[in-house]
């Protein structure tokens, strides 16, 4: 049996034929897959589950036996690999380039295999018994292994693979190649780790597939993208500029996916050296999940690397506790909002939350792939455990860390998104409070400003869209003090998503609270900005004459409504579709998110090169009114056309024209909503209202705003948020309803929390 250098020589002994499989909470891999059009979804942030069981089997392997104890069968199925602990930076940077370039991204974890392919799923638990065995007295590699140099393999078929190179700092300091052939750049791979293969294979001999590839001899990478010349992966390894970072080996994992398009998940734990039990990672309740339980303990402390600045984090054993706080999830509007509010704010204050019934007032109960996505952004901000945290979960918790067991390195980035057409408005929501308080999270009190990046859907119903964040929701957080900038990368519409954001984020300084807001004076309105984005199949001067007749209608119904002639700014987005078999994109008139956005790049779909379909994506048109007024207030009302078929001109079956009564009909309604919310007093409507109420807890002094009557709110959204927050931040609402049918209601927080982050986290009663 080959050993690590410096390991002391020692004969096997047999081993019980009995073996405990214990279940323990670790840190997870984020895989989950999602049930749309049944394909699954990586996300790259840490789940945590508790859904292990303990149980034994017995095992046919016995020590010294001629022949392996189970069948020469290897699939494609199945694999034995090396997997990044989803808490360190390591994990975050291998996905946010995996994410761009790895076409196998939501298919496979970041990972190095060391066998592949691999026995079948029927015989892990023999084959981790017998590997176990074989690696009693291999000694885990921890503080002598990075990742600090990309390689690359260029393959038969005119294409290239880049990869993570594991090595030892040693053989990274200097330029050590080991190039099999002219066509590969392959950087000196770690001693141990080549060890550590053989051993796997010489207890699994019939898996040698990896040793006898690739030039004859076993090179570890974890893959990191695919190009298709030998230039363009030459290219992207010079822009890389990648740091090194510790890379410790303690377990071997064994992984497995039922069918051909499913998320390969860890099945069994094997840890090296003898040092603890084999762990089997039971399947999820829901049959077509492939959510993996957590295999990582967060450390109890993270220290520096001697000389390296590469963090080190040392393996805890501790259990979780009881939560401080329940929230339950049917109250009252039973939907999303409860989860984004209760996990922000039990974050923000370092105290541990269960929710449950969660989503119960929906005709889909339990996380979705946009409500696992907000959790996850939230838990990789706040360096959070989850337990339960998986697709149609209905029962969830959340356990911050301590504010001294918070790491030191700040993050400057992050990334999110829940492989469908999920909104990404709903994911600033869940992720924005986090970063206005970053220090919270640091041990510094001036954090460094954030890059926020949201892929999904821009524009979706049920939610607001990202034009909305830009002109309404931005300006109100600019006033007490929380500066955002958004640039639209991409729109993304339901059902196709694909679009992408950018929100620059300033935290406030540790010593420095948001500043109260006081908007209960109307004024006088000003002005009307139109926004109009979507996807149509026009073009040319058909498309024209449907923006321009827009225009015209819009101003029209806006002057009957008010009885005055405001100006009105109109900007649009509208894009057109590709025609079959093009791969040009071409974009209307329209450009520019205005105001404080910025937009740029194709508008519709996921940016790809590739060509259009034959069948076109559905047209659909989104159009936003906002009433600026003199007081600075800014009062909003929108529609989706997600069907323009009705408006579509009926003798020529095309886009000849919108069909007026259609068009008058929206535009009215759009501008009658605006009227009634200025003429009733409202300074702001109902959706910048629950958006805005945890910041009003949140900040210094009493906060009082006017919002609509409550005849024209259409949800339970504004009594939900009141009620979280009241229930987790400890601070009162008064809410009055000023005399008259259409009496607007005026919130008010008599004294907020006046939240800093630093050293405010004591118990909330």
């Amino acid at each position: 049996m080959l050993q690590r250098e410096g390991s002391k020589t020692r004969k096997r002994s047999g081993r019980s034929s009995s073996t405990t499989i214990t279940a323990a909470l670790h840190t997870t891999l984020a895989l989950t897959c999602s049930g749309f059009h049944r394909r699954p979804f990586i996300q790259g942030r840490p789940i945590i589950t508790s859904t292990f069981l303990r149980m034994s089997f017995s095992s046919t392997a016995a020590a010294g036996a001629s022949s392996p104890p189970f069948s020469g069968r290897k699939v494609h199925q199945s694999a034995l690999a090396l997997l990044p602990d989803p808490a360190t930076p390591l994990y975050s940077s291998i996905q946010a380039t995996r994410q761009a370039h790895d076409k196998h991204f939501r298919r496979w974890p970041p990972h190095i295999n060391i066998l592949y392919p691999f026995v079948p799923e029927s015989e892990f638990e023999v084959v981790a018994q017998v590997l176990h065995q074989a690696l009693a007295s291999f000694t885990p590699i921890e503080d002598d292994c990075i990742m600090a140099r990309v390689g690359y393999f260029e393959h038969y078929k005119s294409s290239c693979t880049a990869w993570l190179a594991p090595q030892t700092p040693e053989a990274a300091a200097v330029s050590n190649i080991t190039n099999v052939g002219r066509k590969d750049f392959r950087p000196t791979p770690h001693p141990g780790i080549i060890e550590l293969q053989a051993t796997c294979q010489s207890a699994v001999p019939h898996c040698s597939d990896l040793s006898s590839s690739f030039g004859g001899q076993f090179t570890p990478h974890l893959s990191l993208g695919q190009f298709r010349t030998k230039g363009d992966v030459q290219k992207f390894i010079d822009s890389l500029n990648w740091e090194a970072q510790s890379f410790p080996v303690r377990n071997l994992f064994l992984l497995s996916r039922e069918g051909p398009h499913d998320t390969f998940c860890v099945r069994f734990i094997v840890p090296l050296g003898g040092l603890g039990e084999i762990i089997k990672v039971d399947r999820p309740a829901f049959a077509s999940l492939s959510v993996p339980p957590s295999t990582f303990k967060e450390g109890k402390n993270s220290t520096m690397k001697k000389n390296t600045g590469i963090p080190v984090t040392t393996i805890a054993t501790h259990s979780l506790s009881p939560p401080d706080a329940e929230v339950d999830g049917s109250l009252l509007e039973g939907g999303g909002q409860i989860l984004r509010v209760s996990v922000a704010l039990a974050t923000l204050l370092h105290k541990s939350l269960r929710i449950h019934s969660i989503r119960a007032g929906r005709n889909k109960p339990g996380l979705q792939p946009q409500h696992l996505a907000g959790v996850l952004l939230a838990a990789e901000i706040s360096q959070s455990r989850l337990q339960h945290c998986v697709i149609g979960s209905t029962d969830m918790s959340i356990y911050p860390p301590a504010p001294t067991a918070m790491s030191s390195l700040p993050r400057c980035s992050f990334e999110a998104g829940p492989g469908t057409a999920g909104s990404v408005t709903l994911l600033l929501q869940a992720s924005l409070p986090l970063l206005a308080f970053y220090s919270t999270f640091l041990p510094t009190a001036s954090p460094p400003p954030i890059k926020l990046t949201l892929r999904g859907g821009t524009t979706v119903s049920h939610s607001p869209s990202i034009d909305y964040f830009i002109h309404i929701t931005a300006p109100l957080l600019a006033r007490i003090g929380l500066q955002t900038h958004t640039s639209i990368i991409r729109r993304g519409f339901f059902p196709q998503g694909g679009g992408q954001i950018e929100v620059n984020v300033t935290p406030r300084r540790s010593t420095s609270p948001l500043t109260p807001l006081v908007l209960t004076d109307p004024g006088q309105p000003t002005r009307i900005l139109a926004f109009v984005a979507g996807i149509v199949n026009a073009g040319g001067e058909a498309q024209a004459q449907i923006l321009d007749g827009l225009q015209a209608t819009l101003a029209m119904a806006v002057g009957e409504v008010f009885g005055q002639s405001l100006p009105l700014k109109f900007e649009d987005n509208v894009w057109t579709q590709c025609a079959p078999h093009t791969e040009q994109q071409s974009h209307g008139r329209g450009g520019g998110g205005g105001g404080e956005g910025e937009e740029r790049g194709a508008g519709w779909g996921t940016g790809s090169n590739k060509r259009a379909r034959t069948r076109p994506k559905r047209e659909v048109v989104h159009v936003l009114l906002v009433l600026e007024t003199s007081t600075g207030c800014r009062l909003g009302a929108d529609v989706l056309l997600d069907d323009l078929r009705r408006f579509n001109n009926a003798r020529g079956g095309g886009h000849e024209g919108i069909e007026k009564a259609e068009q008058r009909h929206f535009c009215h309604t759009l501008a009658s909503t605006l009227h009634g919310y200025h003429s009733a007093g409202a300074c702001v409507d109902e959706h910048a209202l629950d958006q805005i109420l945890i910041y009003m807890a949140l900040a210094k002094g009493t906060s009082r705003v006017r919002g609509p009557p409550r005849v024209m709110m259409t949800s339970k959204h504004m009594p939900t948020a009141i009620h979280v927050i009241q229930k987790l931040l400890g601070v009162a609402f008064t809410s009055a309803m000023e005399e008259g049918e259409d009496g607007t209601v005026v919130i008010e927080v008599a004294e907020g929390r006046a939240f800093t982050g630093a050293g405010d986290v004591e118990a909330v009663s």
